[in-house]
């Protein structure tokens, strides 16, 4: 049985992520950040979730468990699944909007808007 999720943000809660199991129809995580959330995105090929705060940092979710990346400047690295190759000129870098790649295997993430997409960075993800 395939499972889906549901993810919900209220604009009176700008903080809180709540995850639904449509199958189950139940919670299944509510994740509270300190700062108020910017963006979010499921990825298309599998169950990943990233999201951001404006901070230099993305969170990522997936039924296993919640995980948060600091932004280590100009630097490559690996967490569980995730190879991560950071590119980023700025330390001023603050994550403000998240878009998949087609592949599901990259994911890009844009700082500040300056009259159009500003992108500093981008994130490779290899999933087994």
């Amino acid at each position: 049985m395939m499972i889906f999720f549901l993810i919900l943000k209220q604009d009176n809660m700008p903080n809180v992520l709540w995850i639904w199991d449509v199958n189950t129809l139940s919670l299944k995580t509510v994740l509270i950040q300190l700062q108020p959330i910017k963006n979010f995105t499921w990825c298309d090929n599998s169950e990943y979730l990233l999201f951001c705060t404006g901070a230099p940092r993305v969170f990522f979710w997936s039924k296993e468990g919640a995980s948060v990346c600091d932004i280590p400047f100009g630097k490559i690295f690996s967490l569980d699944k995730i190879q991560i190759l950071f590119s980023v000129e700025s330390k001023q870098f603050g994550v403000q909007k998240i878009e998949w790649n087609q592949d599901g295997a990259t994911a890009l993430l844009f700082d500040k808007v300056i009259n159009q997409h500003h992108v500093n960075f981008f994130l490779t993800i290899t999933l087994e």
